[in-house]
C-alpha cells in the first residue's frame, strides 16, 4: 500500500513539472507568435492601404469592394502611394509595388527572397486545380520554353492548317450575316489550333476531347475564383467539394492512353527510335521527362490539361478582346486586310510573313496593354522579411504583385506613345515609329523592324506576360497563333457587332481578372472581294 502511494506521489510530482513545462512552453510560444505577428503586423501598417484602413472592418468591406472594383482600387493606390500600397482580399493584403526600380527588384529578387512558384500555386489553387506531381515538378514549363519554341517555324503550317479548318467549321462561309457568341466558338478553334502541336491528329479533332479541354479550363478558373473570395483556412475544406477536376483527368485519362501506350511502347523496344514518334508536345513529355516514374498514362494527361489550361485561356481572352475591337471598328479591318494580303502574296502564309505585318503585332500589343488577362503581374511571395531599396520592409508571407493595368496606362512611362491618350485604344501606336504610311498603305520592300516593341517583348511597364527569366514560356507561340487566327479571320470573314452595340462591350472584371463581355454577340459573314 505505502509502495502504491509513493508511485502515486511521484506521478503527481511528474504531473505537475509537465503541466509547469508545458504552461510555460506555451507561454513562451504565445507571446512569441504575438511577438511576431505584432512585428509583421506592423510592417503592414507601415504601407499605405486603399480603400480601407487597417482595421478588421474597414479591409472586410475593402475585401468584397476588391471582387467587383479592383481596377479602381488599384489605380487610386497606383495615383495616390508611389512606392507600395496594400489592398484587402479575403483573408489577407496583396502588397502592390509600384515605379521603375522597385518593380526591378520584385521581379529580379531571388527566388529563396521573393518566391514566383508559390505565388503562382496560390493564385492558381494548383493543390485542387492541377495536383501536386504536376506542380512539383513542372519540367514541362521547360519544354514549352525550349522545344515547343524552337520548333514553331516547322509546325506553323500544321497550326495554320488547323486555324483554317477551324474557323471554317466554326463561322462557316455564308454570304448572309449570322450573328455568334463569339466566346465558345474562339474557345474551340484555340483548343484545336493549340491541341495541333500538343497531341496531332486525329485527337485535336476529337469533339469529346475538345469539350474536355474546355470544361477543365472553365473548372480551374471557377475553382481559383470561388476559393480566392475565402480565407485559407476554409479553402482546404471548400476546395474538396467545388471542384470535378478529378472527374476531368478521368476523363482525359480515358482518352488518351491508348495514344499514350501506343508512344511508350515504341520506346520500351531495344532499338527504340525516336524518329517514329510524331513531333508534339506529347512526345517531348514522354521523351524529357527526368523521371521514368513520370512516363505513366495519369500524370502525362494532368500535364496536357494544365498546358491546355494556359493555352485555351488567355488565347481566347485576347482574340475576343480584339474581335470586339475590330466589330467596333470595321476602318481597322481594311487596313489589316491589305497587310496580311502584301505579306502573304511575297511569303506565303508564313513565319517570315508574319514577322512583317507590323500593324497587325501593334494591334494585337494594343490589345495585350489595354484588355489583358489580369490587372496585376509578377506576382511573389516573400519567404522573408524583404527590404526594397526604398526603406520599406514586407514581411515574411506577403504576397507581392505589380498594377499591370495601372502601369499600362501611364502616359508618363517611355513605353506608351501614340497619337491617342494611354487610356484610349489606338491600334497603330507600336507600328507608327517604324513606318510612316499609317493609312495602311505598304511600303516597297517591307521588312521586320528591330526598334519596333512587339506583341511579346516584354518590359518592366508591358507585363501581359510578366518579365525577366520568369516570363511567360509559351508567349511565342501564343503571339504566332493569334496571329495566323487574326490574319487568317480578317482576310476571310466580315464582321460588325449587333445593331443595338455602339463601341466595343464593356469588359468584365472578377477580382483581379479581366474578361471580354459574356453576353455582347457579333455579326459575321463570309468576306466576298478575296
Amino acid at each position: 500500500m505505502t509502495g502504491a502511494l509513493n508511485d502515486t506521489e511521484v506521478l503527481l510530482k511528474q504531473f505537475n513539472f509537465n503541466s509547469a513545462t508545458f504552461i510555460a512552453v506555451f507561454a513562451v510560444s504565445l507571446l512569441y507568435w504575438i511577438a511576431v505577428k505584432g512585428r509583421r503586423r506592423l510592417m503592414y501598417y507601415r504601407i499605405p492601404s486603399v480603400g480601407c484602413g487597417n482595421d478588421p472592418l474597414t479591409s472586410f468591406w475593402a475585401a468584397k469592394r476588391f471582387k467587383t472594383d479592383c481596377k479602381s482600387l488599384i489605380q487610386e493606390g497606383y495615383d495616390k502611394a508611389r512606392g507600395l500600397f496594400k489592398l484587402a482580399i479575403a483573408d489577407r493584403w496583396v502588397v502592390i509595388v509600384t515605379g521603375k526600380e522597385l518593380i526591378r527588384e520584385l521581379w529580379s529578387a531571388p527566388d529563396e527572397k521573393l518566391n514566383f512558384h508559390k505565388a503562382i500555386d496560390e493564385a492558381t489553387k494548383s493543390k485542387f486545380s492541377f495536383g501536386t506531381a504536376v506542380t512539383e515538378n513542372a519540367y514541362h514549363v521547360n519544354i514549352i520554353r525550349g522545344r515547343l519554341t524552337r520548333n514553331i517555324p516547322e509546325l506553323s503550317p500544321e497550326l495554320l492548317d488547323e486555324v483554317v479548318c477551324s474557323f471554317s467549321n466554326e463561322f462557316q462561309h455564308s454570304t448572309e450575316w449570322k450573328t455568334f457568341s463569339p466566346i465558345p466558338h474562339i474557345q474551340r478553334i484555340v483548343c484545336r489550333a493549340s491541341n495541333r502541336l500538343f497531341v496531332g491528329l486525329p485527337m485535336c479533332r476529337n469533339a469529346s476531347y475538345i469539350r474536355l479541354n474546355i470544361g477543365y479550363t472553365l473548372e480551374v478558373w471557377y475553382t481559383q475564383q470561388t476559393l480566392n473570395g475565402y480565407p485559407a483556412f476554409l479553402q482546404s475544406v471548400i476546395g474538396r467539394y467545388i471542384t470535378n477536376i478529378g472527374t476531368r483527368t478521368k476523363e482525359a485519362v480515358n482518352l488518351l492512353t491508348p495514344i499514350i501506350e501506343e508512344r511508350l511502347s515504341i520506346l520500351t523496344c531495344s532499338n527504340a527510335d525516336y524518329s517514329q514518334l510524331p513531333n508534339d508536345l506529347l512526345t517531348w513529355l514522354i521523351i524529357d521527362t527526368p523521371n521514368k516514374k513520370g512516363r505513366n498514362v495519369l500524370e502525362l494527361c494532368q500535364r496536357l490539361l494544365v498546358v491546355n489550361f494556359g493555352a485555351i485561356h488567355s488565347a481566347t481572352n485576347t482574340f475576343v478582346h480584339l474581335l470586339f475591337h475590330l466589330a467596333a471598328n470595321p476602318s481597322w479591318v481594311k487596313i489589316l486586310r491589305e497587310e496580311v494580303k502584301y505579306a502573304t502574296e511575297v511569303d506565303g502564309w508564313t513565319k517570315t510573313a508574319l514577322d512583317k505585318m507590323q500593324k497587325l503585332d501593334s494591334i494585337l500589343r494594343e490589345g495585350l496593354r489595354m484588355d489583358g488577362v489580369n490587372l496585376w503581374s509578377l506576382n511573389r511571395v516573400a519567404m522573408e522579411d524583404y527590404t526594397f531599396s526604398n526603406g520599406v520592409t514586407v514581411p515574411k508571407g506577403a504576397l507581392l504583385a505589380a498594377p499591370t493595368s495601372a502601369l499600362h496606362t501611364d502616359g508618363s512611362t517611355e513605353q506608351i506613345m501614340g497619337e491617342q491618350p494611354p487610356d484610349v485604344f489606338d491600334p497603330w501606336r507600336f507600328s507608327r515609329s517604324c513606318r510612316s504610311d499609317s493609312e495602311g498603305k505598304h511600303l516597297e520592300g517591307l521588312e521586320t523592324h528591330s526598334n519596333m516593341a512587339l506583341a511579346t517583348t516584354t518590359s518592366w511597364n508591358y507585363l501581359p506576360f510578366g518579365h525577366g527569366k520568369l516570363s511567360c514560356p509559351g508567349r511565342f507561340f501564343a503571339g504566332i497563333q493569334l496571329k495566323l487566327m487574326i490574319a487568317h479571320f480578317i482576310q476571310h470573314y466580315d464582321v460588325k457587332l449587333e445593331k443595338r452595340c455602339s463601341g466595343k462591350p464593356p469588359n468584365v472584371y472578377v477580382g483581379y481578372s479581366c474578361a471580354p463581355n459574356q453576353q455582347a454577340r457579333v455579326m459575321v459573314k463570309a468576306h466576298q472581294n478575296m
